[in-house]
């Protein structure tokens, strides 16, 4: 007889809030190095990472002011060494509680990082949310 062998599950990876919030810093940071400015160019400025990277962030934290606050929060960790640029700053500039928008940056990144390692996600959009523990209906 032959023994059937045991066959291990392969988990999909799972993703680390580091590598997430590395991730996010990378690709959100407003002032990255200007492309060539040509029609050519000018249709693949954004690479196929930002744009999914962007459609997830669209499809997780749908309060744009909360995408805003990571936006300023990733620049600010992208160029640490320039005061203009610091999250404090955002913060005075659009008028938003820095504590708040703290709050807010760990709390899109939580969501980035659920969607991400989730089991049940269903054409970029996740089916459960931070704090629901249910599916609605």
């Amino acid at each position: 007889m032959n023994a059937q062998r045991h066959i291990a599950r392969a988990y999909p990876p799972r993703y680390t809030v580091r590598a997430v919030t590395a991730w996010a810093i990378a690709l959100l940071n407003a002032y990255k190095p200007a492309l060539p400015a040509s029609p050519i160019m000018a249709a693949q400025r954004e690479p196929a990472a930002d744009v999914a990277f962007r459609r997830l962030l669209r499809a997780c934290v749908t309060d744009s002011v909360h995408r805003r606050q990571l936006g300023a929060w990733c620049t600010a960790k992208a160029n640490p060494a320039d005061r203009d640029l610091s999250f404090a700053q955002a913060c005075k500039r659009n008028g938003w509680s820095e504590k708040t928008a703290e709050r807010n940056v760990d709390r899109s990144l939580t969501a980035l990082v659920l969607a991400l390692n989730n089991d049940g996600v269903e054409g970029g959009r996740p089916t459960r949310y931070p704090g629901q523990l249910f599916r609605p209906g």
